[in-house]
């Protein structure tokens, strides 16, 4: 079982009258989330939250279409560790569940995949949404496995674009995963540092404003491992970084 069988939830109340401090317990109903708990993001107005210090949860869901949230931190030094290794679309069984169907969400703080070494954490996105992923993504133990998955295999996407740093297999079983940004890009770590990237159904692309991805390049140096049916291609026009 994954570490969210014991998981309780904490939804952020921050009205946008106060600071948008992650860490600060008067911020979330329940108090600040800790080790065991759910990070819920809904209807809150304020839409900014950031981390002020290093803080680990169990997972972060985001669940109203009518906000859009970037959860940032005050320095790439200051992480967010997240220890679920569920899997499912409710609060505490992903790492990350993303119900909005429509608009993104952005997280720009660094995230630290804090699961035993072996174990597979896992992102969902659902169809129509997109997630976008800035921070640099590493692992408290070597050998986390990552899982992108979502809703829909054609819209429900995801854009990662850090230099990131975890050791283990990457997995997109569902959805589209775009790399990078508009223009040709040397970073060859957006699935991590020697893992296998695996293709089980999810589709990969190059992140463009554009129509096409005509003249640019993206760069992988992961081994891959198709094992269903999976498209390169250009991701919709509604992204942008």
């Amino acid at each position: 079982l994954g570490h969210s069988a014991q998981a309780a939830t904490r939804t952020w109340g921050n009205a946008g009258t106060a600071t948008s401090d992650f860490n600060l317990g008067s911020n979330w109903t329940g108090g600040l989330p800790g080790t065991a708990d759910d990070a819920v993001f809904g209807g809150a107005s304020s839409l900014s939250p950031n981390l002020t210090g290093s803080i680990s949860v169990n997972s972060l869901n985001f669940s109203n279409n009518s906000n859009v949230y970037t959860l940032s931190s005050a320095d790439t030094s200051t992480k967010l560790t997240l220890l679920s290794t569920g899997t499912g679309t409710t609060a505490g069984s992903a790492a990350i569940v993303s119900l909005i169907s429509t608009g993104q969400e952005t997280i720009s703080a660094p995230i630290v995949l804090g699961a035993a070494s072996g174990a597979t954490q896992t992102f969902y996105q659902a169809s129509g949404g997109l997630f976008i992923l800035k921070g640099v993504i590493s692992e408290a133990n070597a050998g986390v496995n990552l899982s992108f998955t979502g809703g829909s295999t054609t819209a429900a996407a995801y854009l990662v674009s850090g230099a990131n740093t975890y050791t283990g297999t990457t997995s997109i079983t569902s959805g589209i995963v775009a790399v990078g940004s508009n223009s040709s890009n040397s970073n060859t770590t957006f699935f991590g540092t020697g893992g296998t990237l695996i293709f089980a159904g999810g589709q990969i692309r190059g992140s463009t404003t554009a129509p096409a991805d005509t003249g640019k390049t993206y760069i992988i140096a992961n081994t891959v491992n198709v094992t269903a049916a999976t498209a390169v291609g250009v991701i919709p026009t509604r992204v942008a970084n």
